[in-house]
């Protein structure tokens, strides 16, 4: 079994932004057996924190009888909420097995930052809410009690 790229690289580099939504596809990966009657299993061996990733199956070539070889593509995706500011990066290792073996594959995710955390105000305990005075260009740096002065 071979799991890599066509130049035999085992591992690769991904850059991808923190507001990822769930299920989106972040890389695919062929998988290459000369078995053609595989029966593979894919996942993620280690790396995986709070479950981020999976990775699984997409497509094989088994309805192919011309085939020569077993050929997949396995699919990496986001399905939990990624956060820049709790982790900046996953080292993760990928795996395809069949009955007889197993190979591995290292992909590198590094998250790249946004600004998915709008600003927002606390209401002070006793006060229903915030009275606000402000001067046009005038910028005011003090909270006093609830109201800017």
């Amino acid at each position: 079994m071979y799991l890599g790229f066509s130049n035999g690289s085992s591992e690769a580099t991904i850059f991808i932004s923190e507001a990822t939504e769930n299920g989106t596809s972040v890389f695919f990966l062929t998988i290459t057996d000369p078995d053609l009657d595989t029966n593979l299993n894919l996942g993620i061996l280690n790396g995986n924190i709070r479950n981020a990733f999976t990775f699984t199956l997409l497509s094989t070539n088994t309805d192919d009888t011309t085939r020569t070889e077993y050929n997949a593509t396995g699919e990496l995706k986001v399905v939990a909420p990624l956060d820049y500011e709790s982790r900046q990066n996953y080292t993760l290792v990928l795996f395809a097995s069949d009955t007889k073996s197993y190979a591995t594959f290292n992909v590198m995710v590094y998250l790249i930052p946004e600004n998915t955390k709008a600003p927002s105000f606390d209401v002070m305990p006793g006060f229903g809410s915030y009275q606000y005075r402000a001067t046009e260009n005038t910028a005011y740096t003090t909270l006093n009690g609830p109201f800017v002065s």
